[in-house]
């Protein structure tokens, strides 16, 4: 996180939620989790620009 600007906004933007500094870096661990199963998965390099994309909305 501190090396890399996409996990550092998304763990700033959860502590400007409110979260706790101990939150926020499990929200940033289980995130990346989620990339690198689904970069095994789907067997894709690394790519930090869907990190940022906003979640789709239910009903929308």
């Amino acid at each position: 996180m501190r090396r890399s600007a996409e996990w550092r906004t998304i763990y700033l933007r959860k502590k400007a939620q409110g979260k706790t500094a101990k939150q926020a870096l499990v929200v940033v661990a289980v995130k990346r989790l989620h990339a690198l199963y689904a970069m095994l998965k789907h067997r894709q390099p690394y790519n930090p620009s869907r990190l940022l994309v906003a979640p789709a909305t239910i009903g929308s």
